[in-house]
């Protein structure tokens, strides 16, 4: 067993729970209540709040600060929760809000990237392998699904969903949900391709890519009504798994999709 490594000068509140050889640099400080996973690396100055939980393996940059109060007029002090797994890369000045409802979490997957300065906020849902870049921010109760790429300075509405793979262009705002494997860009945004480049470095077939093309073409260019789209999608594509998930997340979209 490898016990953690203190800085002398960080500031670890005895009721924390640290896993074996955790590291903590100068000046982080960790409140009472948290629990921080096997090989994770605080960085200097860095704060980790009460009631954060950590997977194993992450790297917290110098000043992020992990499960701050949410940024919410209701909340008056209930115990929520942020919920962070494996194998994320959290940058400097990142700020992760905890939930505002008593016992409920913000949760955050495993492998993701949260460059400098970007914020993701109270109840919101981060799947595995994302990426925040610079700035981009993520309001209350979004929902961020796998391998989806956020450029610079995006920012997302409260409520919005941003489907798998998704790759939201520099300077964006999104108000409405951004379907599964699609690029958006604007002020607000609106879809403007298929991320080829993504699905090509996530390994999937010519063919298929093929397919979602054309699901591009039906949703976005035939200005059809929503339930129109989906009975085209149906009828005039194979049935492939990208296909599919699409179809669930237009028809399951709270907010509509924007186009």
């Amino acid at each position: 067993m490898t016990s953690p490594q203190i800085h002398p000068t960080a500031t670890v509140d005895p009721a924390a729970v640290l896993g074996e050889s955790v590291v903590v640099g100068p000046g982080a400080v960790i409140e009472d209540e948290t629990a921080i996973g096997d090989g994770c690396r605080i960085g200097s100055g860095a704060v980790v709040k009460r009631w954060t939980r950590l997977g194993c393996r992450n790297t917290l940059k110098e000043y992020a600060v992990l499960g701050g109060d949410p940024q919410h007029a209701a909340y008056r002090g209930e115990r929520t929760f942020l919920e962070i797994g494996d194998d994320n890369v959290i940058g400097e000045f990142v700020t992760l809000h905890r939930a505002y409802r008593d016992g409920e979490s913000t949760r955050v997957g495993n492998g993701n990237y949260f460059m400098a300065y970007s914020h993701v906020g109270h109840d919101a849902l981060v799947g595995d392998h994302v990426v925040f870049t610079n700035y981009a921010a993520a309001a209350g109760h979004c929902v961020i699904e796998d391998r989806a790429i956020l450029a610079g300075y995006v920012g997302l509405h409260q409520f919005v969903r941003v489907g798998t793979m998704c790759m939201i262009g520099g300077d964006s705002k999104l108000n409405k949900d951004a379907v599964p494997y699609m690029t958006y860009l604007g002020v607000p945004a609106g879809p403007v391709g298929v991320n080829l480049v993504g699905l090509r470095r996530n390994g999937i077939p010519e063919e298929r890519r093929t397919t979602l093309r054309e699901a591009f073409k039906i949703l976005f260019r035939r200005s059809l009504a929503v339930p129109d789209a989906i009975r085209a999608l149906r009828d005039e594509l194979p049935a492939t798994p990208e296909i599919e998930h699409i179809i669930r997340f237009v028809e399951e979209s709270p907010r509509g999709i924007a186009v």
